[in-house]
């Protein structure tokens, strides 16, 4: 047989990119949902005034804001995002591949990084593919896998230079390190970790520019934001996130961090690798048969959670405690050793756990760019791999539960741009009055396409007869009923949606929110990435404003 003219790394990345396009594909056509719709907004704005990404106003919270304070990430995504508006349809289709090449730019920048820590990078790969953060994050239009990419090129690149010198890869890491805080703000952590591999380096010079590069990045977008809008954005967000008024407390938040990355963003097949890291296998086993029973414990009694999603609660905040446990130990064997590239991994750890600290509210997504060391880590430091078939059905197993939850979530998402097209616009071209509407998420965005108006909850509108109001309770509405003028009164129909599929990202009744710690009117917090449950996901509220002496009848 004729020997392949195609490397075997090169085979491998595109039979990887390939799988991953074609995993990707079912969930292009999904509803805009959570905050898809404000980066849409920011990027329509840039179209218009590019020099402007925030001299807009937006009702987010509750009531038309400047843009400036409620926007939390610089504009890099939606400048994007604009740019692409200009060439292709503006769709969910259009947008969400839009998205795509940064998952691919993530994925291969992951196989360099595995080369750099002498691991062939297929198996990591496939394990960051079956990261339900990185999975369902590479569908939605928002930042983090962006900056996750930028984070990964940064760094692998940045390695490269460092062992060859190669000018092109000092190129890509510095553009990468610069982009990548002008991503979203939590890309900071990168520059502990490119700090650590200056102090590291042979190439001082060379690595230290590419180590300056995110400081020069928010210097300049600062100094920029100061001139434009009067203040340094970074400033302004730091204290929009201390807001007391609607901040995390910092004991939830914790909870919130623990039960995000154990099943939200550690891959499942991931534990398969754990027994072998033969140095902790000890204290993983004793700190696990303490954990386990006490977050199922909290979970039923201090959070309220049924027996399912208390499971599921200890698990995750189980798996996320021996990532910590690995991280110290591991970290403090890298230390004694002089283990460079150990160090890199935990200070990356260490680092980005940090920085969860100082944030409103706790995601799945947020602590998204944890699992691409805490695969490595355990890799590294495992004596050997799984079996053929160990490994094999533990990488189904978690293809198996991210596309479970993405068919979910798509689902959820759906529900409103479906209630929008279907119920809201022919009921009110029946009616002939005016449209308003209380909620957020995918549904604000639909709502306003047709030509709905979002509630003003400090100023809200005087209701006429054959006006149309839509509350939609679990999307953080401003208000949960109207207020009349003497003589009106609302004909009320009541709409629940209860999505088909067991598998469920947002559910106030089981715990569940992958993107968020809190459900709007939910009686306790949902810290839970995924939980399964037939309960209704959404519940909208139809208001027909009617004269008191009418009875028309109404059908919504």
């Amino acid at each position: 047989m004729k020997p392949s003219l195609v490397p075997p790394s090169i085979r491998h990345t595109v039979l990887v990119f390939l799988l991953w396009i074609v995993a990707q594909f079912p969930f292009l056509a999904s509803a805009f949902r959570i905050d898809e719709p404000y980066f849409l907004a920011v990027a329509k704005q840039i179209s218009l005034h590019p020099l402007d990404p925030y001299g807009f106003r937006i009702n987010w919270d509750g009531t038309p804001e400047w843009a400036f304070k409620t926007s939390a990430n610089p504009p890099l995504v939606p400048a994007y995002l604009a740019l692409w508006q200009l060439l292709l349809p503006q769709s969910e289709v259009s947008f969400h591949c839009a998205m795509l090449p940064f998952s691919l730019l993530a994925l291969h920048a992951f196989g360099v990084m595995a080369r750099y820590f002498k691991i062939e990078p297929l198996i990591p790969q496939a394990l960051l593919c079956g990261s339900p953060a990185f999975f369902l994050g590479s569908q939605v239009v928002m930042q983090d896998v962006p900056m996750l990419s930028l984070f990964l090129l940064a760094i692998s690149y940045a390695t490269i230079y460092e062992e060859t010198g190669c000018r092109v890869a000092f190129f890509i890491a510095c553009l990468a390190a610069f982009c990548c805080p002008m991503a979203k703000y939590t890309g900071l952590v990168l520059v502990p970790v490119l700090a650590w591999l200056f102090c590291t380096a042979r190439r001082k010079l060379g690595m230290g520019v590419i180590a300056a590069a995110p400081l020069l990045a928010l210097l300049l977008w600062n100094g920029f934001t100061w001139v434009q809008y009067g203040g340094p954005h970074f400033l302004a967000m730091a204290a929009f996130e201390k807001n007391l008024a609607v901040s995390t407390l910092p004991w939830l938040l914790t909870k919130g961090v623990l039960a995000s990355i154990g099943l939200g963003v550690l891959p499942i097949s991931l534990v398969t690798f754990i027994p072998y890291v033969t140095t902790c296998r000890k204290v993983l086993l004793s700190s696990s048969l303490c954990t386990l029973p006490f977050a199922y414990w909290h979970a039923a009694t201090g959070l309220s959670y049924g027996i399912l999603s208390s499971s599921l609660f200890a698990l995750s905040v189980t798996l996320s405690f021996q990532l910590i446990v690995l991280t110290f130990k591991l970290g403090w064997e890298c230390f004694k050793a002089r283990d460079q590239k150990g160090i890199l991994l935990i200070l990356w750890i260490l680092f980005g756990l940090a920085f969860q600290g100082g944030l409103m509210f706790t995601s799945v997504r947020y602590v998204l760019f944890l699992a691409p060391p805490a695969i490595l880590l355990i890799l590294i430091k495992s004596s050997r791999t799984p079996g053929k078939w160990i490994l094999g059905s533990s990488l189904a197993a978690s293809f198996l539960l991210v596309i479970s939850m993405s068919l979910g979530d798509r689902q959820i998402a759906n529900i409103y741009r479906d209630i929008v097209s279907q119920k809201i616009a022919p009921l009110w071209q029946r009616n002939k009055g005016r449209f308003y509407f209380s909620g957020h998420w995918g549904f604000q965005y639909y709502a306003e396409k047709i030509g709905g108006e979002a509630i003003n909850k400090c100023d809200p509108p005087t209701f006429q007869s054959k006006d149309l109001l839509v509350i939609a309770s679990s999307a953080w509405p401003d208000i949960l009923r109207p207020r009349l003028q003497k003589g009106l009164n609302s004909q009320t129909e009541i709409e629940i949606a209860s999505p088909a599929w067991v598998v469920r990202t947002i559910g106030c009744n089981v715990g569940a929110n992958f993107y968020a710690n809190r459900i709007s009117g939910c009686s306790h917090p949902t810290l839970l990435p995924f939980t399964f449950t037939r309960d209704p996901s959404e519940t909208f509220l139809f208001h027909v404003i009617r004269k008191t002496d009418k009875q028309d009848s109404f059908t919504p």
